[in-house]
């Protein structure tokens, strides 16, 4: 078997970059379910982009194994992964589009967002928003069509199969529907937001501002994507670089939500820093001995206690 210098570099380069984005998602994504601010709905939601983003960038580091190792290793493990991966890329923008709406009920009709958005009705929200991807993975790992990775082209992509193109145009038609809806909420709201600032001297806390910020800069992302994965052919050279270039931008929008975390959060990105530095476990560490210590102590004394009863 003859070994591909560039394919070892771009595979390395794959699992290198997927590995770090997973690790800063695994990291935000215990800061966030230790934080009070997950009880929020909105950050309920960002939660489960968290999950999708994780999701892809694990099975984007398989491509990387294929690239290097020349091989599919297993069209079973191959199919499995693409299966994974493209269902979790779709999993995201059903999110999205909830985030969105969240958004507007609570700038524009706050008095129903607490009813729309209640802890019981966000849950059965996020149940609904998983049925559409899972919808797709039970595609994926049908006969009907697979996602594979092309390892001469460095991408995933949908294979020949008898129903891939039918299912290709119902992942980015459904995809462009909801990504249009969660456009035109922010369009909405951006109108509010000036309509507010016209009319009154209400404004809003930064804490709102920057989740707004976050979710139209997902939004955003998301679209570039879309467009890129769908168009690229029309403006550049449908070349394995064209391509490496596509699928490294896919890779990359699962660090999207996690930067802007760090970015736009003081406290979340004080954890983080606690986190990699190893401070907060050595905390964690240095106060069971201390609580240990304490234990023993009382166990001492009440042991004491005793026998000068006795």
């Amino acid at each position: 078997m003859t070994f591909d210098a560039a394919s070892i570099a771009v595979g390395s380069f794959y699992i290198t970059l997927s590995m770090v984005i997973l690790l800063q998602n695994v990291a935000v994504q215990y800061i966030l379910y230790q934080s009070k601010e997950l009880n929020t709905a909105a950050y309920r939601i960002m939660f489960q982009l968290g999950i999708t983003g994780s999701l892809q960038v694990l099975f984007h580091s398989f491509g990387g194994v294929f690239s290097v190792a020349d091989s599919d290793l297993h069209p079973v493990l191959e199919k499995l992964c693409g299966a994974i991966l493209n269902a979790a890329w779709i999993g995201g923008i059903p999110f999205t589009l909830l985030l969105a709406l969240n958004r507007l009920f609570v700038v524009c009709f706050p008095s129903r967002a607490t009813i729309l958005f209640s802890r019981r009705a966000t849950t059965v929200s996020i149940v609904g928003c998983w049925v559409w991807p899972a919808v797709f993975l039970g595609i994926y790992l049908s006969p009907a069509c697979s996602i594979r990775y092309g390892a001469e082209d460095f991408s995933w992509g949908y294979d020949s199969s008898q129903w891939s193109e039918v299912v290709a145009d119902a992942e980015f038609y459904s995809i462009l529907v909801m990504l249009v809806l969660t456009g035109v909420s922010y369009v909405i709201i951006l109108a509010k937001i000036l309509v507010l600032r016209r009319k009154t001297t209400r404004s809003f806390c930064g804490h709102e501002r920057g989740v707004l910020l976050q979710t139209v800069l997902v939004f955003g992302y998301n679209l570039l994507c879309l467009v890129a994965w769908h168009t690229y052919d029309l403006f550049l050279p449908s070349t394995r670089w064209t391509l490496l270039a596509v699928n490294s931008m896919w890779i990359l929008n699962g660090a999207v939500n996690p930067t802007l975390y760090l970015t736009m959060n003081k406290s979340i990105r004080k954890s983080f820093l606690n986190i990699i530095t190893c401070r907060r476990f050595i905390l964690a560490s240095q106060l069971s001995n201390v609580s240990a210590i304490a234990v023993r102590s009382t166990n001492l004394t009440s042991n004491h206690v005793s026998v000068k009863r006795i």
